[in-house]
Order: structure tokens, then C-alpha cells, then sequence
């Protein structure tokens, strides 16, 4: 029952996105975006742009967001920006970050919206997928346009949506995502005479699952890598707490193939671990982990396309020649890039969400822990925990919560002192 459900919500998500009005072509004359791998806009150009400091503004573009079967209403424009960031070993690198800025935008705010996109592959990132006409491969974008940023649009909040595993689609990844994300954020406040938006603005985070992680792992880097940035808060939900311990709950589930993801995205930042997998990996099963590489984590309108789809109820420790030896070598490397709360804590309030039996993000023990953690700290956290409730089913239960908690930070309320909330289905107290 419990994969049953999980299959029935994403069909929900699916209608979602789909609104009740008959779906429209392409205006003529408009052409599709190229996807990233193929787009000169994600590329710098040649010159001095290693040099420049991060979150420097490298390219900047109008583009249309949505697609025929989502035209988001009351949003005045989009804009991206190539910027510079750092990639996990500490040198230059660049990715692209999208806002979305409504009608009567208040502009001394705006949300980094973090999308989980779970893909090593660049051309899945949002940047593309929430371009008009963009290749529905990329469509977790779409998802999370329709249910979760249409509700701060229509409240004039302006959005940041930064392609955070940055241009090596680093997977899983920790401080890349960090780093691309506090230099999203360096960006957008240099980009007044593009976007309008306030240099001074008002900067709270949103994410889920590897969404969260990002907005996470940014509060664990911000007063070292970018401490004039200032976080006023953040609402993250379905945190993995430790991706060693995911590696090994999803095998043979629904959700096994984010493993081969995982092993993707490390592989693309860290050659030897690539090269441990090569060693490892019994010839017969590279095509699957190949899919992970060239296919986005799933097509919300095509059901043969994903590598989650096609990789579903796979071991992925049979795939090598030492089973799960490929978790117990490389360990100091997970624990250092996949393992929360080793790098500093979020110093800003917190709106946290999560469930119990949430069968991906594993370990409820650590993940109360960590809460835990950042309390004795002093840092303010309002935490529900919804009872009984799996990976993708426990967004709807926190998203009122995190969208009242942002107004609040917005108005000038923050939470000051910690709270836990256990939300049981009727008739479970």
C-alpha cells in the first residue's frame, strides 16, 4: 500500500500541473530554449571570469516561464544570470539562477526556491525546465512551479531558483550546493539594474528533499564562505540526513535508482571516486548506471522516460563486484560531503518538516537530533513531524506551515523559540 499511495500522489502532482483550461501552442515565431548542455548562455565567455569574485554577474537573459499547460498568472517577468560560484574543491566555477519576479513585485524580498531536481545531468536543471517550451524531461521544474511557487507569486514575492548543483551537476554533493547557492544570492543582490530587485533585500530559503539539503548546507557555509549575506530564515522539509544511510534504504524500492544518481552526480565532481567506480562496476550493469547519466530523475508527462522509473525495485549493491563495499571505501568521502551538521549550523530560524516513516530521507533518530542540536544552539525551529507518512506524501502536510512561517519573517516575526508539532492522521493522537 504504502508504493501504491506513493505512485497515486504523483498522478495527483501530475493533474496538478495541469490546469483546466485547453492547452496552447507555441506563439509563432518563438523558439525552444536550448537545453543547457547546448545553450552558449551557460558557458562564460573567454576572459578574465576565474579572476572576478564570486557571485559576480556573468550573463544575463529575459526568459519566458512556464509551459502550454502552465502559464503562470500574474508574473511580470523572468530573468537569468550566468554567475560565478565555487565548486568543491575550491576553484571557479559558474551556474544559472532564475527569478521570477510577480506584478507589483515587493522588491526588498525574495525567496531562494530551491527545486529538487536529483539529476546528474545539467540539462535537467530548472533553468531550463521552467522555460517556456523546454523539453518536458526537465518537468520537476513545472511541479514545483505549480505547487509550491505560485502561492509566494500571488503573494508579489519575488523567486530565485538557482541551478545549485551548478554546472557539474554535482548530485548529492554538499558544498556545491552551498556554494551555489549563497552565490546565487550574491548575484542577485548586484542585480538591481536588471531585476530591480533591492540590493539590501530581505533573503529567506524554501526547499524539499535535496531542495533542503541545499538550503541546509548553505546555513552550515554562510558565516565563513559569504557572511555579509544575510539569511533571515529558511522552510526545509525532507532532509536526508546522511546519504550513506539512503544509499542503502532505497535499494530495492521505488526509489532506487537516486542511488545510481547519487554515484553519478559524486562521480562528476571527484574523478578517483569515478574511477573506483569503473573498477568496481560489473560490466553488465553500465547501461543502468549510464541511464542515470544521460536521463533526467523522471518526465512527469512521458512514464517510460527517468532513470528512477526504469532503474524502480533494482540492487544497486548487486552492480558491483564488492556489493556494498562501494558504501564502506568511499565513506570518509560520503561523510564529508553527505553528512549534515559537520560544517557549521544554520544561524537564522527555521521552519522544519518531515516524516516519521519517511522511506528516503531515512533515520527520524538523526534527523530529531540535529533538531535537537540547532535548539540548544538557540536557533529558533518550528518542527513538525507528521506521523505514518512517507518521503513524497509528507510535502503537503508542511507546506501551509512554511508559507505562514515566511510571511511571518517577512513582517517582521520571526519565531523565537523552539516548537514541536506531531501531526497524526484522524484518529491517531
Amino acid at each position: 500500500m504504502p508504493i501504491v499511495g506513493h505512485l497515486l500522489y504523483l498522478i495527483a502532482l501530475l493533474w496538478a500541473v495541469t490546469p483546466l483550461t485547453e492547452a496552447i501552442s507555441l506563439p509563432r515565431g518563438y523558439n525552444k530554449p536550448l537545453a543547457p548542455n547546448s545553450d552558449p548562455f551557460y558557458t562564460p565567455d573567454a576572459g578574465s571570469w576565474r579572476s572576478q569574485p564570486p557571485g559576480s554577474i556573468l550573463k544575463s537573459r529575459q526568459v519566458t516561464i512556464g509551459s502550454a499547460l502552465l502559464i503562470p498568472k500574474g508574473l511580470a517577468a523572468g530573468y537569468q544570470l550566468l554567475y560565478r560560484t565555487t565548486n568543491a574543491h575550491g576553484l571557479p566555477n559558474y551556474a544559472v539562477t532564475t527569478i521570477l519576479i510577480p506584478f507589483g513585485a515587493k522588491l526588498d524580498r525574495f525567496i531562494s526556491y530551491h527545486i529538487g531536481y536529483d539529476s546528474a545531468n545539467n540539462d535537467c536543471g530548472p533553468s531550463y525546465g521552467l522555460q517556456f517550451g523546454a523539453s518536458t524531461n526537465a518537468s520537476e521544474a513545472l511541479i514545483e512551479l505549480k505547487i509550491g511557487m505560485l502561492p509566494y507569486l500571488e503573494k508579489k514575492i519575488p523567486l530565485v531558483v538557482p541551478d545549485y548543483l551548478q554546472v557539474d551537476a554535482a548530485f548529492t554533493v554538499g558544498p556545491t550546493t552551498a556554494y551555489g547557492v549563497l552565490d546565487s544570492m550574491r548575484a542577485v543582490l548586484r542585480s538591481t539594474h536588471i531585476t530591480g530587485l533591492s540590493e539590501n533585500a530581505t533573503i529567506t530559503m524554501h526547499g524539499y528533499s535535496q531542495g533542503a539539503l541545499a538550503a541546509e548546507w548553505a546555513g552550515e557555509y554562510r558565516s565563513t564562505y559569504a557572511p555579509e549575506v544575510h539569511i533571515a530564515g529558511a522552510a526545509i522539509g525532507g532532509m536526508p540526513y546522511n546519504i550513506s544511510e539512503v544509499f542503502m534504504a532505497v535499494e530495492k524500492t521505488l526509489s532506487s535508482g537516486l542511488a545510481a544518481g547519487c554515484l553519478v552526480g559524486v562521480g562528476n565532481v571527484y574523478p578517483h571516486f569515478k574511477a573506483y567506480v569503473d573498477e568496481h562496476l560489473i560490466p553488465k550493469y553500465r547501461p543502468f548506471l549510464e541511464l542515470a547519466r544521460k536521463e533526467c530523475v523522471a518526465d512527469f508527462y512521458k512514464i517510460v522516460y527517468g532513470y528512477t522509473v526504469q532503474l524502480a525495485f533494482r540492487n544497486i549493491s548487486d552492480w558491483f563486484d564488492n556489493g556494498r563495499g562501494y558504501i564502506s571505501d568511499n565513506l570518509d568521502l560520503f561523510n564529508e560531503i553527505g553528512v549534515l551538521g559537520r560544517h557549521g549550523m544554520p544561524d537564522f530560524p527555521l521552519y522544519v518538516w518531515k516524516g516519521t516513516d519517511d522511506e528516503v530521507a531515512v533515520g527520524i533518530e538523526e534527523h530529531d537530533a540535529l533538531v535537537q542540536t540547532w535548539c540548544d544552539a538557540g536557533i529558533p525551529v518550528r518542527y513538525l513531524r507528521v506521523h505514518k507518512t512517507l518521503h513524497t506524501p509528507t510535502i503537503p502536510p508542511g507546506l501551509p506551515g512554511a508559507r505562514a512561517f515566511m510571511m511571518d519573517i517577512f513582517e517582521g516575526n520571526p519565531p523565537t523559540e523552539c516548537t514541536t508539532e506531531d501531526k497524526f492522521e484522524i484518529g491517531e493522537e
